[in-house]
């Protein structure tokens, strides 16, 4: 992998983790269950990778052999 390559990988985590973490206090200011929220932070990074590679035309990140929903669960 080049240098560009592996730096977009770089930020492509770093969003996943700030939308995972978004999600999940989002859903514990609304005073959900700890482990709700955790779910709900894993899903919302999840949809929101979902809805840039749509938007981008890539094919899905969840289609290929990563990992993707596990590191925003442990986050």
């Amino acid at each position: 992998r080049g240098v560009h390559e592996q730096g977009l990988l770089w930020l492509d985590a770093v969003g996943l983790c700030v939308y995972a973490v978004v999600g999940a206090a989002k859903a514990l200011a609304l005073g959900v269950n700890p482990v709700i929220c955790v779910v709900m932070g894993a899903l919302t990074a999840t949809f929101g990778g979902i809805i840039r590679d749509v938007l981008a035309g890539e094919p899905s990140i969840l289609l290929r052999r990563a990992l993707y929903i596990t590191p925003a669960i442990v986050r």
